[in-house]
């Protein structure tokens, strides 16, 4: 095979596929055997979906710069100690799964491998250090690089561009797709023996993995920052920081943006914490509407009967312009039968879902339990969309649909064991149908456990009583 075709699609290639080297323990040549055009395949996805543009001193998707500060357990100005960062591999691990409603166990899997090393503190910044030097972890997501070029674990990645003259001492640490991806593709940290400023904390990571079991200090979030930031971070830690940034923003354009995402930050939880403020449930919802990004799901859902006439004008307004309203539309769902007022605009919306779900939109439906409903609940059971489908019947039961039994048995040949979440969606067809006639649903539903092209999902697919 040849490796030069893959000397630069793993930088950018999706982190699941990382993900899967990491936890099935892909060895060597095994995570290197596929064919080229695969790699460039996972690549052009990767640059679809998951490519951030970052400029110098990036600070990537994540926490603001003010969030970091105050997540970090402690924040230090230092640098790795030479030769001391050491490879941690994928170790086996138990994670639990529930394998049917009664029966949980544990089953193998695969942890991502991590990379253990020494930091030499030259100065704090936040929080307390007893030592000079401390042990910490490079969660996965953070590579370090010798010489240009590493070979691990089914992981390839070589950055010398062609360099014949590469220096083979120089440790530099990349962002592995798993965690964020840097574009143009460029080390995060150049030289790992200068000084940067470095967050910690401990905890960070995947539940199950070692570095929940450990006490060291791990980087927060691929937070490895230039050492010319020092002075913006620790104001932040000021007594009027707001105030403070404001003025730094005008001397240093090139932190404008950041600081901007934090002040408006400030200006969205002002608002906020005012609209919890209000008394009256009604001027609360109407708030709540008006806030950037659209109402808040948990708290308009806590309003019930009063947040539905906002609601209803919401969708009104989102059917004219073609808007995405599944956010309304849950919160109908979460409030449940005091939305019956909101029924009408479901129903014309179910019509014209535009970019709306219509499987969300029957689940609302469902909740609302009205019965006014039934007959354009039943031609969602002719769909293509099977979700749909299978929404939209257990929808029909819950309304007290019974003439709907032999329409809904009809959609279980077109269930493919193949399918995604087949046994589930089996289990819910096979649900309703018991719920809407148990005598007729019996011979059905034995005919299908029997069934041999069944067998891998029938513990998934078992409906409740069938054991």
């Amino acid at each position: 095979m040849n490796r030069k075709a893959l000397s630069f699609t793993p930088q950018i290639c999706g982190g699941f596929f990382l993900r899967y080297v990491g936890q099935r323990k892909i060895r060597g040549e095994a995570g290197v055997r596929l064919h080229w055009r695969l790699w460039t395949i996972l690549a052009g996805i990767a640059l679809l979906s998951s490519v951030k543009i970052v400029n110098a001193a990036p600070m990537l998707a994540g926490p603001t710069d003010a969030e970091a500060v105050g997540q970090a357990e402690l924040i230090v100005v230092g640098h790795l100690k030479e030769n001391s960062i050491q490879f941690d591999p994928p170790r086996e691990i138990k994670l639990e799964r529930i394998s049917s409603p009664y029966e949980t166990n544990f089953v193998p899997t695969w942890s991502s491998w991590e990379y253990h090393a020494t930091l030499l503190v030259s100065e704090v910044i936040k929080g307390q250090c007893g030592s000079n030097s401390i042990p910490i972890i490079l969660p996965y997501g953070l590579e370090p690089i010798v010489g240009g070029y590493v070979n691990h674990d089914g992981l390839m990645m070589d950055i010398r561009q062609g360099n014949t003259n590469y220096p083979t001492n120089v440790v530099q640490i990349v962002i592995l797709p798993g965690s964020q991806v840097v574009f143009p593709i460029k080390p995060l940290v150049e030289d790992v023996s200068k000084d940067k400023i470095w967050f910690l904390s401990r905890g960070n990571g995947i539940p199950g993995e070692k570095r929940y079991t450990t006490n060291d200090l791990s980087v927060m979030d691929c937070l490895i920052q230039p050492l010319n930031l020092e002075e913006y971070y620790k104001l932040y830690l000021g007594p009027d920081p707001e105030t403070a940034l404001k003025s730094y923003a005008v001397d240093h354009p090139e932190l404008a943006y950041r600081i901007q995402r934090w002040l408006d930050g400030l200006a969205f939880k002002a608002k906020w914490e005012a609209i919890l403020k209000i008394q009256d449930p009604v001027a609360k919802a109407a708030a709540f509407v008006r806030l950037p990004g659209g109402p808040p799901r948990s708290e308009m859902a806590k309003l019930g009967a009063a947040a539905v006439p906002e609601l209803i004008k919401m969708i009104h307004a989102g059917i004219t312009n073609g808007e995405d309203l599944d956010q309304p539309v849950l919160i109908l769902y979460d409030i449940g039968k005091p939305a019956q007022p909101a029924v009408p605009v479901l129903l014309e919306l179910l019509e014209n879902p535009g970019k709306t779900s219509r499987y969300y939109i029957c689940s609302a439906l469902k909740t609302t339990a009205d019965k006014s409903a039934i007959p354009f609940l039943r031609p969602m059971l002719k769909v293509d969309d099977m979700q749909t489908a299978v929404e939209a019947a257990q929808a029909l039961e819950a309304l007290g649909d019974k003439e709907s039994f032999d329409s809904i048995a009809v959609l279980l040949p077109k269930l493919n064991p193949q399918m995604n979440m087949a046994g589930s969606k089996m289990r819910d067809l096979l649900n309703v149908l018991v719920q809407m006639d148990q005598q007729a649903a019996d011979p059905i539903i034995k005919r299908y456990l029997a069934d041999p092209a069944w067998a891998k999902e029938r513990e998934f697919m078992r409906p409740t009583g069938y054991y």
